[in-house]
């Protein structure tokens, strides 16, 4: 979700010594999502064949294993 990318990017942020408010990130990351969304050219856009993980409340290694296991038969 647009939610929990802006949190985790204003984490990435703070942790490297930035400062950066919450809302403004959030606001950033969705009108890039807008942007992206919406050009003329290659819109970024899920394939209609795609799975969706939603990986909001998931760890990277938590996402990865969830991957693995639509790849395996």
């Amino acid at each position: 979700s647009p939610e929990e990318r802006a949190r985790r990017r204003h984490t990435e942020i703070l942790e490297r010594g930035g400062l950066a408010a919450y809302e403004d990130v959030l606001e950033k990351v969705r009108q890039r999502d807008e942007i992206d969304s919406n050009r003329a050219v290659a819109p970024l856009k899920p394939a209609p064949d795609a799975i969706l993980l939603d990986s909001d409340k998931m760890s990277a290694d938590e996402v990865f294993a969830q991957a693995l296991a639509l790849c395996k038969p």
